[in-house]
């Protein structure tokens, strides 16, 4: 009888002792946030949130891809916080941010300054760091509205996915928030934001222009938070700098006439800090590459090939460097490599108002490239 009776008390006791599921939501209660545009106009933040409809992803074999849909959402505030919570008033559910993978910052925002910005975003619990970065300069309601081909999914574009295109056209590398945040931080260190476009020029669907994502450039943060934006040509050079670029092309020119096609990849670059004569700061540039021949115009031996890759790829090093020091950026990342080798001589130069790059700050250039490969083809020589 007393064996039955703690029995029968435990049986009551026990589920009130284990968690379970008791904070489950059914999806359908919930509106799923997949990417946000934050923008900053007229002393307000403005919030662009995007939703997917997360039902039309899966099909069945052999069924149709049917349209997705793709809802918008715009809040606004004195404070970003205020921008978000003023999207609550009109979500009729509640809003889960769990699931965003793309954060684009405007144009506008990054030059203002983005430490309000990252302060939310950080203390959030919700918001992940693994979330892919952008920046823009395009209208937001426009930007977060275009999908890829044959009716797939946003999650599937450049914004949510882009590495999928950077292994194949290794220009301008992807960030996610994670590394942002740690290059951001970091003593002397330039961060460089891929900049998201809407090319309306390449594609037609059905014989009318189909607008697609692009990365067109970068919006550059520097180490005083200096900002400014490049095109894609300004940045040529910094896809050597990477390790991580895979497949990038290289035209050999003699004049305007083009020689060959190659695509460059695996780079080892190397930057060495040392102390000019007049004790200034001088930097030398090591490149290591392979490269495949994709088009060969004229006949050249593998050593021509080899030479010329090598003078472009440090031709566009230098012109990238250049490009930078006309608006007060550093887009080598010199004075990081300042920080980090020849601290002492950093330090100087911060008590007297910060490192001044010149044209004369770079030095040697070095490029070596080895030809793995020709196609298919063997390399024939007149």
């Amino acid at each position: 009888m007393k064996r039955a009776a703690v029995m029968m008390l435990a049986a009551c006791v026990l589920p009130w002792l284990l968690g379970g599921c008791w904070d489950f939501r059914n999806i359908k209660d919930m509106n799923f946030i997949s990417a946000i545009g934050i923008d900053y106009e007229d002393r307000q933040y403005v919030v662009y949130a995007q939703m997917v409809d997360f039902s039309t992803l899966s099909t069945s074999n052999g069924s149709p891809m049917p349209p997705t849909a793709v809802w918008v959402g715009i809040g606004q505030g004195p404070t970003l916080n205020g921008a978000f919570h003023d999207l609550y008033n009109t979500s009729e559910k509640r809003i889960f941010w769990g699931h965003v993978t793309g954060i684009v910052f405007s144009e506008a925002l990054v030059h203002k300054g983005i430490d309000p910005v990252i302060e939310v975003l950080n203390r959030y619990r919700e918001l992940r760091y693994g979330l892919w970065l952008y920046s823009t300069r395009e209208k937001f309601p426009e930007l977060l509205k275009l999908k890829p081909f044959f009716n797939q999914s946003p999650m599937d574009s450049v914004m949510h996915y882009p590495i999928s295109n950077y292994m194949q056209a290794s220009y301008i590398k992807p960030i996610d928030f994670q590394y942002f945040i740690r290059l951001y931080k970091d003593e002397g260190a330039t961060v460089m934001i891929p900049r998201l476009s809407a090319n309306k020029r390449q594609w037609l669907e059905d014989g009318k222009p189909k607008p697609m994502l692009e990365i067109d450039g970068i919006t550059a943060i520097g180490p005083h938070k200096q900002s400014a934006s490049f095109s894609r040509a300004q940045t040529t050079g910094l896809r050597w700098l990477e390790k991580s670029t895979v497949r990038s092309p290289i035209t050999l020119k003699e004049g305007n006439r083009v020689r060959a096609m190659l695509a460059g990849g695996r780079p080892k670059p190397s930057i060495t800090a040392k102390v000019g004569p007049r004790g200034e700061p001088v930097f030398d540039i090591a490149v290591q590459l392979q490269a495949n021949l994709l088009e060969l115009i004229e006949p050249m031996t593998v050593e021509e090939i080899e030479a010329a890759a090598a003078e472009a790829v440090a031709s566009d090093i230098r012109r990238s460097y250049a490009e930078g020091l006309e608006k007060n950026i550093d887009m080598c990342n010199l004075e990081h490599e300042l920080y980090r080798q020849q601290n002492q001589l950093w330090r100087e130069r911060e008590q007297q108002g910060g490192l001044r790059l010149t044209p004369q700050s770079l030095g040697a250039v070095n490029v070596k490239v080895a030809l793995t490969h020709t196609g298919k083809y063997e390399l024939l020589v007149d």
